[in-house]
């Protein structure tokens, strides 16, 4: 499983309620999907300003679920856009995408 710490989620599930989770979930799911175009948008467009601001909200969602290895590749993205050297960052751009996948896959599973 991409999400690493489960008892994030329990504790989640708990403290929220079965309804508040699910729309959580919902909720989380739905805007991790449209940060997620933003960020490609970003980079296809050179624009740092716009790159940050989406995967240091992706990077603080995530945080939420437990998800640390997409966050630690968040983090890496994050440096990128604030150093403004986006040369190379398709290739983290898609990792993050593919991760993003599975965790979202994962948390599909829990509706």
């Amino acid at each position: 499983m991409s999400i690493s710490n489960n008892a994030q989620i329990n504790e989640l599930q708990s403290l929220l309620g079965k309804d508040g989770f699910q729309g959580f979930l919902s909720s989380y799911l739905n805007d991790s999907q449209s940060y997620m175009k933003t960020i490609q948008s970003a980079y296809e467009q050179n624009d740092n300003a716009l790159g940050l601001t989406a995967v240091h909200s992706l990077k603080g969602e995530i945080a939420n679920i437990g998800a640390t290895e997409l966050g630690t590749l968040c983090q890496k993205l994050e440096i990128e856009f604030k150093a403004g050297q986006l040369k190379n960052s398709d290739v983290i751009i898609q990792a993050i995408q593919d991760e993003l996948q599975k965790v979202n896959s994962s948390l599909r599973e829990l509706l």
